[in-house]
């Protein structure tokens, strides 16, 4: 196998969602697949500091945002990137996220470089998609419905390839479990988690709303809700813990903030619930899956691309917050349910390793190299 050096281009400087840790966890496999990574962040964050405790080469470069009025530094930092491509000399230029394509593939195809856009949200922008598909000269999808929702903007007979995100399973066998009723004071009930960013398509307020139900049906339950809201959501967290205490869920519902130990606490919890409205694949269920937890999630695109229903995982319809109380009632009160989904979702996790991933991630590498 020839040795490829590859530029990771990531869009963001700190750790907004799941597609940061991804890459990072492909940066810290890749390199036993005959790749050389080169990282470029936009600035110093938590991705940096990632990086250096991995001991990964690091640039950086600029990416400001894209405005009607900022087009000289817009300018400036596509001139910028296609210089630092050019004195890095990489054979692929590998672009994590929508704004960070804009500047590498221009740059890339100022270099003359291949670029490979790697895709990992739902949310579209008909304009500027098609810009992004005609600069990369390939993409990939981290889903099914991720390339779906990208395929009408994409010139002539381009495809996405499918790559599922990887997931560190060794790493998760060796994360020892918190305690969690210790650490929250919560009492001996089955504990519900939740594990993400808080906004309104990840449907935390469904989960908070079927919480009520279950109190009202006398359950026994606690959830911890692990995860805080990106600037521009603050104002939907406010809500949700509003409407937690309007419904007098305190002493049940506990918002534990972010967290870098996530798989920890899911270890110490009896059920994953996934709430989403909208997720493009839901790498938090792999990692339920090994940490040996039971899921449940709403059957939006990605979680339904995972799950096979009553084999590996339960899901419940979008939006409906007696239908994920009820399917939660059904668990919580039945062991050899909650048993078998275990099993299944532990066997099923293993489809998810980290050298499964970068052994399709080096294979596209490969096709675009010369």
């Amino acid at each position: 196998m020839l040795s490829l050096r590859v530029a990771y281009v990531f869009g963001t400087a700190e750790i907004i969602g799941g597609g940061e840790i991804s890459l990072l966890d492909l940066l810290g496999e890749i390199r036993c697949h005959g790749v050389e990574p080169v990282a470029i962040v936009p600035g110093p964050g938590e991705v940096a500091d990632r990086l250096n405790r991995m001991g990964i080469e690091m640039r950086t470069a600029a990416a400001p945002r894209i405005r009607p009025w900022t087009g000289v530094s817009v300018w400036r930092a596509c001139v910028g990137m296609k210089r630092l491509l050019v004195r890095i000399a990489p054979d692929v230029v590998h672009v994590n996220g929508a704004r960070a394509m804009l500047y590498a593939g221009v740059a890339a195809r100022a270099a003359r470089l291949p670029s490979l856009w790697h895709v990992r949200v739902l949310e579209r922008d008909p304009f500027l998609d098609r810009i992004r598909a005609r600069l990369a000269s390939a993409i990939v999808a981290n889903s099914v419905a991720a390339a779906a929702s990208l395929k009408p903007f994409m010139p002539g007979r381009q495809e996405a390839a499918v790559v599922h995100n990887g997931v560190d399973l060794a790493r998760i066998r060796a994360t020892p479990r918190t305690d969690i009723r210790k650490e929250f004071g919560l009492s001996d009930a089955p504990i519900l988690l939740y594990a993400g960013r808080l906004s309104r398509e990840k449907g935390a307020e469904e989960l908070i709303g079927a919480c009520a139900v279950l109190r009202e049906r006398n359950i026994p339950f606690s959830c911890v809700i692990v995860g805080s809201a990106l600037p521009e959501d603050r104002a939907y967290e406010t809500e949700l813990r509003d409407k937690t205490a309007a419904s007098g869920l305190q002493d049940r519902v506990v918002f534990a903030g972010w967290r870098d130990d996530a798989v920890s606490l899911m270890k110490g919890a009896d059920v994953f619930v996934l709430p989403s409205r909208r997720e493009a694949f839901g790498r938090v269920i792999v990692e339920a899956w090994a940490s040996g937890l039971p899921v449940i999630a709403a059957d939006a695109d990605g979680p339904r691309e995972l799950i096979e229903p009553h084999a590996d995982g339960l899901l419940t319809p979008t939006g409906n917050s007696e239908a994920l109380a009820q399917t939660l009632a059904e668990t919580l009160t039945a062991p050899a349910l909650r048993a078998a989904l275990i099993d299944g979702g532990q066997k099923k996790a293993k489809q998810f390793s980290l050298s499964r991933h970068a052994k399709s991630i080096r294979a596209l590498y490969d096709r675009l190299s010369p």
